[in-house]
């Protein structure tokens, strides 16, 4: 038989039209052949158009979706044809209470959206994505995958350890032996994307040996400029029946993944302050010059012409910058230097959301246009993975109500992660400085008019480093089913015992994990003889004149990881102050680097009772999980630290813990039925990470209860469910480093500094200093949030061609308690000495800045905790509170003379997200105003023809 289809799909909205040519099918199709499943296997065949009625996502068994009192969404084969979804990440976009990942308030700039494979589910961030339950780190794709499913909620009979969010899995494709078929797949569209791929199932011996191959190569681009998806993959499975009781499968997935993703939140605005100020230019520029750094004293404070909201200090010591747009200038220390000054938003600078999207007014900057399209870092912003996973399963039937299933998975991933512009500077600063450092004003022909040639410009800037991780995983499954039919136990008319199903599971899963974070820094050590100095790292600054790209070049910067000096430069003596020094640069280990080999064994025991002709079903279990973490501390040479396996293994710590999930579902009449579902789950456990006091992070745990009713109408053509829910994660880790308070050089430690140096130890006796800490010396905070809400989904299929499906979710999600450990902390050691002026008004350290106070890190620590206040009882950031989704396909009567069509469309929408909140003073936040984002809108609609 042979099969074209032509898919035509135009998008409302900022999506641009898509046309793809797809699906060359070749199937030699023998009658189809009925087969006794196990009860670890599960059949498309009984799915219904967009509904599938089984699933193994509620106790890992083949179980009646109906039967189930868990949330699940199965996204079938039909539905994901007519979406066009070819991977998870374009799949998750239709599922209720579920959007892609974009940060939240811990995560202002989305870094860890870039990097894993998260999105998020009822407030909470998801990346454990589970391949037949085990667990994965390769992202999903159709191409060795057959279905997705999602369960919502803690669940711990399927995970001990997960997301309170939930979880998705998928199903891998099985060689099959009731058909040979051949299938070639070749996709592409308005942006220059292409896929091609191959499946082809192969009867080897009947009934007893089955081949399925996959190949993938895809090629994909957005509108976006720059950004891409590259992946090659090959997928074997092996299905053998040596006996009849008996089937063995085997699979093995190799492949490479190569990404250039932007931010979702594209630049900041740090330079509003300068343009909207009527000052003139010389009336705010810093006019420091390389005289006045020289002379030293209170005139190279004067010169910097620090102006609240126009102008800030940006660094105080040597601050080494090279300009991409003059890769042959020489490195120079912009020490004494500055910048515009951050837009003030909720009373605080960077922390807040600020100003992110398009720079496109031409009075703002002249000439000089960002449009949402660009990815600032540029090409260079690299993830690259080589991947390759492989295991097996043997499903053993023993008796006839005794089954038995044993299965294996490796997994093992090696990525790059380069990043030439790091999260935290994608900014958008303007060059405030009247002279170059190397520029004297002595010089100066006419003091009205900047020597510097890039005065007023717009800039990015960054220190360029890259991420090397090595993953390597070995996860083991046994379970036992056992069965009992008490059908014929009758307590009255319709009243029987029914049917008893239990499980015992045990489970391993064996990780190490090593990385190592480098970046750009002098080969040659800036203070004394320690490489591991900041003020030895390597900035590159590229500027914006109009003329050139928006983005950083990547031809100004070479690839990570390179080994030996990448750029290399004599001492210039005729700049008088060290400005142009002796310097060479590579990428350092200036963070230790991690390796945390550890293992978690699970035992877990649950059943379900089918009681009263099938009427009540009880569903319940538990689940323990000990988890063993050993880490590694690495020794310094010069204070850079050296690689694995040049470190030593620190003693390992166990922690055990126990998960509960009750469920039950009553079948009131044979089309209604109402539920009601509690379970818990782990979130993380075991770990390495530390308070401020230097005690072990509590374990962060998640809860959650599911209310609700189905209806199953018309004959179960329109099937509708409704639930209410609450979820809870208590003790999520919050990391203080991404605003400053943690670091070597951070709020706590200066404040800690400045005590120590002006003789008030005993006021901090106590506090744990940043070196005591152990590992990369970095501390951890926790918070609380909750979500509550509605989910209601329909499915229906009106007739035999007619397919449609609407969810539409509200989800409340609010933090409840923010930094409950530095919380205290801050009473106990900076609250007594706050308002003591013979304290504050002291300089904390002057051999890093001879201007900051005791009293300037106490007021700026208070702006960034009342920040992190503010979404205490509020919306979260980045939260949307409602989402709807709507698909509908129709495939015309092979009767009719349009037989082979099929037509159909998609929308969805999402409400506006908050981000941030309204301000009655500084830092004082009014929690019930909310400043929001934009709606989400987009539909398309498609067609397809197919012989």
């Amino acid at each position: 038989m042979n099969c074209k289809k032509l898919r035509i799909t135009h998008a409302i909205g900022s999506s641009l039209a898509l046309v793809s040519l797809g699906a060359f099918e070749l199937v030699a199709q023998d009658d189809d052949e009925v087969y006794e499943l196990s009860p670890f296997s599960i059949d498309a065949s009984s799915d219904e158009g967009y509904y599938a009625t089984e699933t193994l996502s509620g106790t890992q068994l083949r179980t009646s979706v109906r039967d189930l009192a868990n949330q699940i969404t199965i996204l079938t084969e039909e539905f994901m044809d007519d979406i066009g979804a070819v991977n998870y990440e374009e799949a998750l976009y239709y599922l209720p209470s579920t959007k892609a990942y974009v940060g939240q308030q811990s995560d202002f700039d989305n870094n860890q959206g870039r990097t894993g494979a998260p999105y998020t589910t009822r407030g909470f961030r998801v990346d454990a994505l589970t391949s037949n339950f085990f667990s994965t780190r390769i992202k999903m794709d159709s191409f060795s995958t057959e279905r997705l499913t999602q369960s919502r909620g803690p669940n711990s009979l399927l995970f001990g350890l997960g997301s309170v969010g939930g979880a998705l899995d998928a199903s891998f494709k099985r060689a099959r032996f009731n058909r040979d078929s051949q299938e070639i797949q070749f996709r592409t569209d308005s942006e220059g994307s292409y896929r091609t791929t191959f499946d082809v199932n192969k009867i080897l011996v009947e009934d007893k040996l089955a081949l399925r191959a996959a190949l993938l190569y895809e090629d994909k681009r957005t509108y976006r400029d720059l950004q891409y998806k590259r992946r090659k993959g090959v997928y074997l499975n092996f299905t053998y029946k040596p006996v009849e009781n008996t089937t063995i499968n085997l699979w093995g997935e190799f492949g490479r993944i190569d990404e250039l993703n932007p931010r979702s939140y594209l630049i900041k605005d740090t330079m509003r302050g300068w343009t909207d100020s009527p000052l003139s230019d010389i009336e705010k520029a810093n006019t420091t010059d390389v005289d006045v750094i020289i002379a030293g004293g209170g005139a190279r404070t004067t010169a910097q012409n620090q102006i609240n909201g126009v102008t800030r200090q940006l660094h105080n010591n040597n601050y080494y910058v090279h300009i991409a747009n003059d890769p042959s200038g020489p490195l120079m220390n912009w020490k004494r230097k500055g910048t515009s000054d951050g837009r003030w938003i909720n009373g605080a600078r960077r922390q807040s959301a600020g100003f992110v999207g398009s720079i496109t007014n031409p009075e703002l900057v002249p000439g000089v246009t960002i449009p949402l399209t660009t990815i600032p870092s540029g090409p260079s912003d690299q993830y690259d993975t080589n991947y390759q996973k492989f295991g097996g399963t043997l499903q053993q039937k023993l008796t006839e109500s005794t089954h038995l299933e044993l299965a294996y998975q490796f997994e093992k991933s090696d990525n790059l992660d380069f990043r030439p512009v790091r999260r935290q500077d994608f900014e958008l600063f303007i060059d405030n400085n009247w002279y170059l450092p190397n520029q004297s004003a002595a010089d100066n022909p006419d003091p009205n008019t900047p020597m510097n040639p890039y005065f007023g410009l717009p800039y990015i800037e960054s220190n360029p480093w890259g991420f090397v991780n090595d993953r390597n995983n070995h996860q083991y499954r046994a379970t036992l089913n056992q069965q009992f039919d008490l059908t014929g136990v009758q307590m009255g008319e319709g009243f029987d015992l029914g049917k008893i199903s239990l499980v015992a599971m045990g489970y391993k899963n064996e990780t190490e994990r090593y990385t190592e974070r480098k970046e750009e820094m002098s080969l040659v050590p800036i203070v004394g003889s320690n490489l591991n100095n900041t003020q030895g790292r390597i900035w590159h600054r590229y500027y914006l004149t109009g003329d050139n790209n928006p983005y950083f070049p990547s031809d100004t910067l070479t690839a990570y990881p390179s080994e030996g000096t990448i750029f290399s430069q004599a001492a210039d003596p005729s700049v008088p102050g060290n400005i142009v020094r002796e310097i060479s640069t590579g990428y350092q280990s200036r963070l230790s680097p991690i390796f945390d080999p550890g293992k978690t064994d699970s035992l877990a025991f649950l059943g379900q009772w089918s009681l009263f002709n099938n009427r009540l079903i009880l569903t319940g279990g538990t689940r323990e999980d000990e988890i063993t973490r050993q880490a590694m501390s690495f020794t310094r040479t010069r204070g850079i630290f050296e690689s694995y396996p040049n470190g030593v293994l620190g003693d390992a710590s166990k922690n055990a813990v126990r998960n509960t999930n009750y469920g039950v579902v009553y079948k009131v009449h044979k089309n209604f039925d109402i539920f009601a579902n509690e379970s818990t789950n782990t979130v993380a456990a075991g770990g390495t990470s530390v308070t401020i006091r230097n005690e072990r992070l509590q374990n962060e745990q998640g809860d959650g209860k599911d209310f609700g009713f189905r209806a199953f109408l018309a004959d179960q053509k329109v099937i509708l469910k409704l639930n209410y829910f609450e979820n809870q994660r208590e003790n999520s880790i919050s990391n203080p480093l991404r605003n400053g308070l943690v670091r070597d050089n951070g709020h706590v430690e200066r404040f800690l500094i400045g005590m120590d140096n002006n003789g008030f130890d005993a006021e901090i006796a106590g506090a744990v200093r940043f070196v005591d800490f152990p590992g990369n010396g970095f501390w951890s905070e926790v918070e609380n949030t909750f979500t509550d809400g509605y989910e209601l989904e329909m499915t229906m299929n009106p007739t035999e061609n007619w397919r449609m499906m609407l969810n539409v979710s509200k989800n409340d999600t609010t933090v409840n308690d923010v930094y409950t450990n530095f919380n205290p902390w801050f009473d106990e050691f900076v609250a007594p000495v706050k308002d003591n002026t013979a304290i504050t008004s002291l300089v904390a350290d002057p051999d890093e800045d001879d201007q900051e106070t005791i009293g300037d890190i106490i007021a700026d620590m208070e702006g960034k905790v009342a920040f992190a206040n503010t979404q205490v009882g509020g919306q979260q950031i980045r939260s949307n509170t409602w989402m709807a989704n709507f698909v509908t396909s129709y495939r015309f009567s092979q009767d009719s003379a349009l037989k082979g069509f099929r037509t159909g469309a998609t929308a969805r929408w999402k409400e506006a997200p908050s981000l941030g909140y309204a301000e009655s003073s500084p830092n004082v936040f009014i929690a019930d105003q909310k400043l929001k984002g934009l709606p989400v809108f987009f539909t398309d609609v498609f067609f397809t023809y197919g012989r």
